[in-house]
Order: C-alpha cells, then sequence, then structure tokens
C-alpha cells in the first residue's frame, strides 16, 4: 500500500447514511459521468464515476466510532464511486501511479480524515491524503472533473460536493518526467513526521 502526499483541499462527500452512499432511494439512478484528458505526448486519463447525491443523514455521527468507520470503509471498498484509467503511467498528488485500471472510492481514518483510493485488480491500494476546507459554493452531486493544468502535460483532477471541494494535481510525464515527493513531506516539500509511506503499486 503506497500513502500518497496530503493534497491541501476540500471534499464534503460525507454527510449521509451509509445506505444512500451504496446506492439507495435516492441514488437507484444516478447519472454515470465520463471524461478524459489527451495530452500532447500520446498518454490519456479517464474517468468514470456515478454522480451521487447525499441525503441528509446521520453518516459523520457513524464514523466517531470504530465500528462504524469499519462498516462504511467495507462498504465504499465493496461499491466503488468509479474508475480512473491511465494510459501510461503518472503522477497523481505527488506521487507515481502505474498505468492500468483502478476503482476509484473514499475511505475514512481513525482521525475522521478522508483519503480518495485508487485500487488495482490485485487489491492493492494507493490513497490520496485529503485536507478537508470549506468553500463558497455548493454543488448537491459528487463532481469530478479533469481540468487542464498549466503545462501541456499537466492537469488537475477537480473533486467536489456541498460547499466543499479539492483539486488534485496530475501530471502525464510519469515517473520518469518528475521527481516524487517522499509521501510524508508537506506542500512545500519538507519532512512531515507524521506522514506515512507505503509501497508503490506494481
Amino acid at each position: 500500500m503506497r500513502y500518497l502526499v496530503p493534497v491541501t483541499c476540500a471534499l464534503a462527500l460525507f454527510a449521509l447514511p451509509l445506505h444512500a452512499q451504496r446506492g439507495g432511494a435516492a441514488n437507484r439512478r444516478a447519472p454515470t459521468v465520463g471524461q478524459s484528458i489527451a495530452f500532447h505526448n500520446g498518454s490519456s486519463v479517464e474517468i468514470k464515476y456515478r454522480s451521487i447525491t447525499w441525503a441528509q443523514g446521520r453518516f459523520m455521527e457513524q464514523l466517531k466510532t470504530e465500528e462504524g468507520r469499519a462498516a462504511a470503509n467495507q462498504d465504499l471498498a465493496a461499491n466503488p464511486t468509479g474508475s480512473l484509467t491511465a494510459s501510461a503511467d503518472v503522477v497523481l498528488g505527488g506521487q507515481p501511479v502505474k498505468a492500468g485500471t483502478y476503482k476509484l472510492y473514499f475511505e475514512v481514518d481513525g482521525d475522521q480524515k478522508f483519503h480518495l483510493v485508487l485500487a488495482d485488480e490485485a487489491g492493492n491500494q494507493t490513497k490520496l491524503k485529503l485536507d478537508l476546507k470549506d468553500s463558497a459554493h455548493m454543488t448537491t452531486r459528487l463532481t469530478l472533473s479533469l481540468m487542464a493544468g498549466e503545462s501541456d502535460n499537466d492537469a488537475k483532477l477537480y473533486i467536489a460536493f456541498g460547499k466543499m471541494s479539492c483539486s488534485v494535481d496530475l501530471n502525464a510525464n510519469g515517473a520518469s518526467g518528475q521527481k516524487p515527493r517522499d509521501a510524508s513531506a508537506g506542500k512545500d516539500g519538507q519532512k512531515n513526521d507524521k506522514g506515512e509511506q507505503g509501497k508503490e503499486i506494481r
């Protein structure tokens, strides 16, 4: 398992009952959204996901207990929100991600911090810790969007729901074009003693 560098962002995805997340009455007919971005070096990244909505509920209260978090994480992993496919190696949130198709979902840790998870067919996981912050804009459904970045091989994965949002850097040069930062480093590249480093997905 590899933990990716924390990204300063915001994501209000989680104030909902567990059954609503996995496709309860409010989400049985949730639209499926697909988007891709192609780079001049020939590589591309594609995302597909269910644009689910969350009814008012007690999900955050559930996350305050170890048992509740375990149940929530099990359900989220068993019912992925979507998928991410990279035609070539890319760098996401400062860490390399090998070419391939990954299940995409969210997970909450013991500190009630949320992670974006990419899981391959073998069950190996890459986790990106999300630093949640408020946003002024209200988004009623989960929104994931790929946006072109400042340079030709850069992009951003935008994530939003409710009054929170997140923008995660994506680089199409792959591990050969960008030296990944230590997973325990902060935004400025300085070592963070609280960070964790896991195993790279192969």
